[in-house]
């Protein structure tokens, strides 16, 4: 494989407990290039996703999989067996009261995020993002995941 094409990944099973998103920022942490300008976006991100993950799962676990591409693209996603689908739009970042602990994971995700979306499985579904190195957010959370997007949330 050469270089331009290879992809660094990681999967992780981590237990339905709020330390699984401490867990997920080291194993960003680790996998971005310490220059890398999305490592703490992508951190953020992917703590977002994760909370939600385990406050929404009915199993005892949730699954991360995370992808950087050698040119620094980030691509995560997390599983869990809840069958709602977030969809843009649905979320008010408005709705939470100043004070409120919750409700803005998708309002961040829609606002920070090159692309973000979710897949349905049979058993639950997979929420989405994508963060490349010096880019500025779309507003399109409808954008193609990345090639190698396909294979990680394949079942």
């Amino acid at each position: 494989m050469d270089r331009a094409s290879s992809v660094s990944t990681r999967d992780l099973v981590l237990p339905r407990h709020p330390r699984a998103a401490a867990a997920t920022r080291r194993a960003v942490a680790a996998l971005l290039p310490d220059c890398s300008d999305i490592v703490d976006l992508g951190q953020l991100l992917v703590t977002e996703t994760v909370s939600n993950a385990v406050r929404h799962t009915g199993s005892n676990h949730v699954v991360v999989r995370i992808a950087v591409s050698a040119s620094g693209e980030l691509y995560c996603a997390v599983f869990d067996t809840a069958p709602d689908l977030p969809t843009p739009g649905s979320y008010s970042p408005h709705q939470p009261g100043l004070s409120a602990e919750s409700g803005r994971g998708l309002f961040l995700l829609d606002s920070l995020s090159q692309a973000w979306g979710c897949e349905q499985e049979r058993h639950g579904k997979w929420v989405w993002f994508r963060l490349s190195p010096q880019s500025q957010p779309t507003e399109s959370a409808d954008s193609d995941t990345p090639a190698y997007a396909d294979a990680l949330t394949a079942a």
